[in-house]
């Protein structure tokens, strides 16, 4: 086991006289400064939403916290001649740090750790062949009468009726009729992709 050799406290006033000179001038009768240890992590990782399965990783990696206790402790482990683990092959320190944890399951089993994660739950969206077909007939009947009413304005245009009606605003309006009741075909499919869903989300409000 590595053991640490006790120099005297650290204090500014002690370490002022470090000259950092490679010759020895120069007097430092204390111990060094203890250094804080730095996390360093990507920012999708600090900043997952609750849908996203890296959000428990933040959470752990912002508790999770190695005192200088715990360091000391690791430094003065024994090191193991044999390993009770099947993570033999990766050395040592691996060896020591997982001796570690299992001797302070308390400490990261309850303030380290979360499973707040909930898995999304896919559902197939089918209809049956009958549904399937009652759909396409409304739908066909819709558009037809749609068109119809759309001939209809251009052929009696002239008339003062839909003079009054402002026929520009009224085929907009149909327009608008045509593309919610096609967006009704978007939901027979049964392996929708992006697109198909975007355009699921988009096209009645639009129409």
């Amino acid at each position: 086991a590595i053991k640490r050799v006790q120099f005297p406290p650290y204090s500014q006033a002690c370490y002022a006289g470090n000259t950092q000179n490679s010759q020895g001038y120069g007097s430092v009768a204390c111990d060094f400064p203890i250094n804080k240890l730095h996390k360093i992590s990507s920012p999708k990782v600090m900043t997952a939403d609750l849908r996203d399965p890296r959000k428990d990783f933040g959470l752990f990696y912002r508790r999770m916290k190695i005192s200088q206790a715990d360091m000391d402790d690791l430094w003065g482990q024994d090191i193991p001649q044999t390993s009770s683990f099947n993570g033999a092959h990766l050395g040592i320190e691996y060896q020591i740090a997982c001796g570690h944890l299992k001797n302070n399951t308390a400490v990261w089993a309850s303030q380290w750790v979360s499973n707040s994660y909930v898995a999304p739950r896919y559902e197939n969206w089918t209809f049956d062949a009958g549904a399937k077909n009652f759909l396409a007939a409304i739908s066909a009947i819709g558009i037809f009468v749609a068109l119809v009413v759309v001939a209809l304005l251009l052929c009696y245009r002239s008339h003062d009726l839909i003079k009054a009606l402002s026929m520009n605003f009224t085929i907009i309006t149909v327009f608008g009729l045509l593309l919610v009741i096609l967006s009704t075909q978007l939901y027979l499919l049964e392996k929708p992709g992006k697109t198909n869903c975007t355009a699921r989300l988009w096209l009645p409000p639009l129409g």
